[in-house]
């Protein structure tokens, strides 16, 4: 990191991965959801636990799930549920707060109010 960056520690890494992909609920195959999942969900997930050690005193981790949490759109289902997920995995900061590590994980209402007027 040092070499890439300049730091050996980050401040407020963000979690923005994703991509579009839609199907009617009664359509989605489990193929399907499984790799909506793995970028949506299982990328946050588990990188936020490679970064807790690398993270600075009072820094945070940003995770940006999508307004579409939120409201029902038509053939979002799969993405809607591993976003749900991501807001769910940043409501669970609290545990990381309890632990030995320095990270947290971090969103703030602004921030998805923000996102949701977006659409995103």
């Amino acid at each position: 990191m040092q070499e890439n960056f300049g730091a050996d520690l980050l401040d407020y890494p963000v979690n923005n991965a994703g991509h579009g992909d839609t199907a009617p609920l009664a359509e989605s195959k489990e193929a399907r959801f499984d790799a909506i999942v793995d970028v949506h969900f299982n990328g946050d997930f588990f990188l936020n636990q490679a970064l807790l050690p690398l993270i600075t005193d009072g820094g945070r981790i940003v995770n940006l799930p999508s307004g579409l949490t939120g409201v029902s759109v038509p053939e979002w289902s799969a993405y809607a549920a591993a976003k749900g997920a991501v807001e769910v995995l940043t409501v669970y900061s609290q545990e990381i707060r309890r632990s030995q590590h320095r990270g947290e994980l971090r969103r703030t209402r602004r921030d998805r109010d923000r996102l949701r007027r977006r659409g995103g």
